[in-house]
């Protein structure tokens, strides 16, 4: 599992926001999704979340294959996902350049 946030202009208290959930990928173990949060009313995009999350048994503690059920609802919901236009910066890297 892991999540990458990219922050791109400051919400305050009070601030209403949209959050927009996009699937990016499934596979027999893992979903990748991407939200999006804009203040409301405004086109430009606030903050981007990036997480790779993976389907974890809570009887043995490890990774393991979705059911056959969930892995097909995921991937009806890709299906429908993938005509939408991709958030700009995902799959960046982290790391101290030099």
């Amino acid at each position: 599992a892991e999540t990458h946030l990219v922050y791109e202009q400051e919400m305050n208290v009070g601030d209403r926001a949209h959050i927009r959930t996009t699937i990016i990928d499934v596979d027999a173990k893992r979903l990748h999704l991407a939200h999006e949060m804009q203040r409301e009313g405004e086109m430009t995009r606030a903050c981007l979340q990036e997480i790779m999350f993976v389907n974890v048994s809570l009887t043995t503690r490890r990774v393991v294959p979705w059911t056959p059920q969930a892995l097909e609802n995921l991937q009806s919901a890709l299906a429908l996902h993938s005509a939408l236009p991709r958030p700009a910066k995902l799959g960046r890297a982290i790391g101290i350049r030099r």
